[in-house]
């Protein structure tokens, strides 16, 4: 797919800025890109996030994907500081796993790869 690595920096540069947000200041990032999907993990220490704040956060990064907004997301993505951004990002995956224990939120988003 065209773009693909430059796409999974960019949800992960929205992930980053949404911890840094809610106050993180640590990350721990892992991407990985196969042939046919792209798995970008990123993990960070969050004071006190509240059950409904993690469960908004799993809605709107499991937003269904959708395949027609991945051409204005570079346009759409990246400039405003507020929750629709992450509703992009959940656009543009077709999984999500988000993970708070002991204070440290995990985010897993996964990309299947269109096969030509």
């Amino acid at each position: 797919m065209k773009y693909r690595f430059q796409k999974s920096v960019h949800i992960l540069n929205d992930l980053i800025t949404y911890l840094h947000q809610i106050g993180s200041a640590d990350f721990h990032i892992d991407m990985r890109l196969r042939k046919n999907v792209s798995v970008c993990m990123i993990s960070a220490p969050v004071p006190n996030m509240s059950e409904d704040e993690v469960k908004r956060l799993k809605d709107t990064l499991n937003t269904p994907r959708q395949r027609e907004v991945e051409q204005n997301f570079w346009g759409l993505s990246g400039e405003a500081d507020t929750d629709p951004e992450l509703s992009l990002v959940g656009m543009m995956v077709d999984e999500a796993m988000v993970d708070y224990t002991n204070g440290l939120l995990t985010i897993v988003v996964k990309r299947l790869e269109d096969q030509l």
